[in-house]
């Protein structure tokens, strides 16, 4: 499958680019992007792919996000990068958040490198035939979202992307 090639951000060609709805990026022959080689693809989003992967150097596994090569959506993810480090540094004791461990540039598109984490809500309530979720559970997941929103509160930031899918974390529920 061919990659077409984006033009300047605000240009037709970067705007097709943003909304079509084939994948945007390919691991190489070799699956190594960086340090890391890909293991498999886990989803994708409006701004990029993710992709489950191996550090090569700690043989750790990360969640890698590769943010499409379009002008506005590389400006944001650097801006999150920005703003998950100084949630990252109000959230050191508590792990509320998803914990991004470094970024970098590859080729044309920008590289998040995050904790690699457990199944989302979604998968949740599939695996349990979408019959829901026990209230403990929901109450469970309700903490876990409220802690977070304090932390954020407290230190007068606004999550602006607030849904249950972002806030699925890693931990064992009632």
């Amino acid at each position: 499958m061919g990659r077409s090639s984006p033009k300047k951000a605000g240009s037709k060609t970067d705007s097709h680019y943003a909304r079509r709805k084939t994948p945007h990026f390919s691991p190489p022959s070799d699956g190594v992007v960086g340090h890391y080689r890909i293991q498999h693809w886990i989803g994708k989003g409006a701004f990029g792919s993710v992709f489950k992967a191996t550090s090569l150097r700690s043989k750790k596994d990360y969640a890698l996000k590769v943010i499409k090569p379009v002008g506005k959506y590389v400006r944001n993810a650097k801006e999150e990068v920005a703003k998950l480090d100084l949630i990252s540094s109000l959230d050191s004791k508590n792990k509320l958040f998803v914990r991004l461990f470094r970024a970098f540039d590859y080729h044309k598109n920008f590289v998040m490198v995050f904790e690699l984490l457990g199944v989302s809500l979604l998968e949740l309530i599939r695996k349990n035939e979408q019959k829901g979720l026990s209230v403990k559970c929901v109450a469970a997941i309700a903490r876990e979202i409220f802690r977070g929103l304090r932390v954020l509160h407290q230190n007068n930031l606004v999550h602006t992307d607030l849904k249950v899918p972002s806030s699925a974390r890693q931990h064992r529920l009632p």
